[in-house]
């Protein structure tokens, strides 16, 4: 009814009324695709932050994982003072400390403002004890090492495993 109040009081022409309808169409396709682009764009931010996510928590899993591995070899050393068993520890210690090197790197290359890293400056002041620690392995008088490796690999597995999403 108002339509047509409208379309009698201002007698629109067939070309107004289909330029009416082409424009109102095609307004309509601007606010529908700019929506669009507008959710594509979130939705690759969101995927950004989880590829982020990831990596961080593949890199602190091999931090784990180097220092689990230098936990264990360091037992075998002090509980045989074996040299051979020494050799491969030493060889362990430089993938140990090759993998917090890759930590580092990793965090030069990625947006810290946007990720939460409080647990890995935590992280950091434990490792800072790590060279304390080797010097009680290497004289065979350590008995904090196994509790010191334990918490490392403890505190990496719990964060990556329960709660990815602290990174973010």
């Amino acid at each position: 009814m108002l339509a047509n109040q409208l379309i009698q009081r201002f007698n629109p022409s067939i070309k107004q009324l289909l330029f009416i309808s082409a424009a109102l169409g095609i307004a309509v396709c601007v606010i529908l695709g700019t929506k669009q682009i507008i959710n594509m764009n979130e939705n690759v931010t969101r995927y950004q932050q989880n590829e982020v996510v990831v990596n961080i928590m593949s890199v602190l899993d091999n931090v784990a994982h180097q220092h689990a591995l230098e936990r264990g070899l360091s037992a075998g050393f002090v509980g045989s003072g074996n040299k051979a068993v020494f050799k491969r520890l030493e060889a362990q210690r430089k993938l140990a400390d090759e993998s917090v090197l890759n930590l580092e790197r990793f965090l030069l290359t990625v947006d810290k403002s946007k990720l939460n890293l409080s647990f890995i400056d935590m992280l950091y002041g434990r490792l800072s004890k790590k060279s304390m620690i080797r010097q009680q392995v290497d004289a065979r008088n350590g008995s904090q090492f196994f509790i010191y490796y334990s918490s490392i690999n403890r505190k990496v597995s719990k964060r990556t495993a329960i709660t990815p999403s602290i990174f973010i």
